[in-house]
């Protein structure tokens, strides 16, 4: 016996009257549900919702199957044929549902889905379930055949696509090293042109003014002999002479652009060339800056005279001040670099196993971007105002003298910024020639 209430269903055994199963409603109702029993077989059709008519297990209540109308009605009554075969339901609007359940049931056999395994076509449709179930692994095996072949091709393509991007990258940094390097190169060449240049007009002009200058000199001895008693004169005569030392260290400063190679002296300590340096600046020119040093010992000496690495210190110092108005922090780093640091340098070094890098860095107002590469060029100068406008000597004397000894140079700044001057100077193993030579000048004198 079948009980459909507002909101469950219950089967009932009439010979003990003992109650074998109930469900719930899925959407209980104002109304009674309605149901029926397939004939022969331990299933029943219940209208679970109001719009779905359900075949489920009697004694379990397992679902079996969900029934939908193409047209979704109300179902108010359920009835099956006595031979199974068909089922029918009464809808709210006066229509009639038809499920052929024998068609029914044989597509869902075919696809091994039949909700009566006990049936008498039972053993054909295991065969056709056994046949659709090795067709349906057979198509998922192809399937996932398919899909991993494409997925390993898709890989396969993206890492070769990986591999082409990578390779450019790195060959687009290489060109744009090369361009950089050139462009240092051709800049370098462009400089010691003009370098030549310059030196070739220097020696003539130095040679001549040397000899003025000891004309003068001379003069004024004979001129202080004889004036010996006369403050006045003296005073004269001693003003002349420090106007002769001073020309003659212009004259020594414009010899150094001619020279094709640097002081040929003992190769030197940078460190403690700085220290010796810094010492001889008077207390009035450090008086109004904070100066730093930060200087490692070298293991291993920089083939460069004392006299141009001094001459390059002097120059970088005094303009550095001069930057600053005399009040400012002065800041001078030395140390040694196993590899050449990665800088924008107008001028590259020669190639060394190691190199010391030398820094020179003040607080002053910065070089504007556009005249940068032009600081360089001889008696190119941006002091142009005060009691001492600058020549445009400094800045390519130690270009001239960094190229000399092999060095790189490069400049950092910005407006605003300060500068920062550095040289990294090659480290080269001692040369037994000149150590030999040098061994028999201190014989020898």
């Amino acid at each position: 016996l079948g009980v459909a209430g507002m909101d469950q269903y219950s089967i009932w055994s009439v010979g003990d009257w003992k109650r074998q199963n109930e469900f719930d409603r899925d959407e209980p109702a104002i109304t009674l549900g309605t149901l029926a029993f397939m004939p022969g077989a331990g299933e029943l059709a219940v209208a679970r919702t109001r719009q779905i008519v359900q075949i489920r297990d009697r004694v379990t209540g397992a679902r079996w199957a969900d029934l939908n109308s193409p047209v979704p009605q109300s179902v108010n009554s359920v009835r099956i044929a006595l031979d199974g075969s068909m089922l029918v339901g009464a809808t709210a609007n006066d229509m009639v549902e038809v499920w052929r359940l024998d068609k029914l049931r044989a597509e869902l056999g075919a696809m091994g889905l039949d909700w009566d395994p006990k049936s008498p076509a039972a053993p054909a449709r295991d065969e056709s379930r056994g046949l659709a179930a090795g067709n349906f692994s057979l198509t998922l095996a192809s399937v996932l055949g398919a899909f991993i072949f494409a997925a390993c091709f898709a890989l396969l393509t993206l890492q070769r696509h990986r591999t082409a991007i990578k390779r450019f990258v790195v060959a687009e940094a290489m060109a744009a090293q090369k361009n950089r390097e050139l462009d240092t190169a051709r800049a370098g060449l462009m400089h010691s042109q003009k370098m030549l240049a310059l030196g070739a007009l220097a020696t003539g002009i130095a040679h001549d003014f040397n000899n003025l200058l000891s004309v003068v000199r001379m003069s004024n001895k004979l001129i202080s002999r004889r004036a010996d008693k006369n403050a006045e004169i003296l005073e004269h005569v001693t003003d002349i002479e420090q106007a002769v030392l001073q020309g003659k260290a212009v004259v020594g400063s414009m010899l150094g652009y001619a020279s094709d190679r640097a002081d040929d002296g003992e190769p030197v300590d940078v460190s403690a060339v700085v220290e010796d340096v810094v010492s001889l600046l008077s207390r009035e020119f450090l008086s109004g800056i904070v100066l730093t040093l930060e200087l490692e010992r070298q293991t291993t000496k920089v083939n460069i005279g004392r006299g141009p690495l001094e001459q390059i210190l002097l120059n970088l110092v005094v303009n550095a001040s001069e930057a600053m108005q005399g009040e400012g922090r002065l800041k001078i780093v030395g140390r040694a670099r196993p590899l050449l640091p990665a800088r924008n340098y107008v001028m590259g070094p020669e190639a060394a196993n190691e190199y010391f890098e030398l820094t020179v860095m003040d607080s002053g107002p910065g070089i504007a971007p556009e005249l940068i590469d032009r600081i360089f060029e001889p008696f190119f100068t941006t002091k142009r105002s005060g009691s001492k406008p600058g020549t445009g000597l400094g800045l390519s004397l130690v270009y001239s003298l960094a190229q000399q000894a092999g060095a790189a140079l490069s400049v950092e700044s910005g407006p605003g910024q300060g500068a920062a001057f550095t040289l990294v100077f090659p480290v080269r193993p001692p040369d037994p020639v000149r150590q030999m030579h040098s061994a028999q000048k201190g014989t020898l004198t």
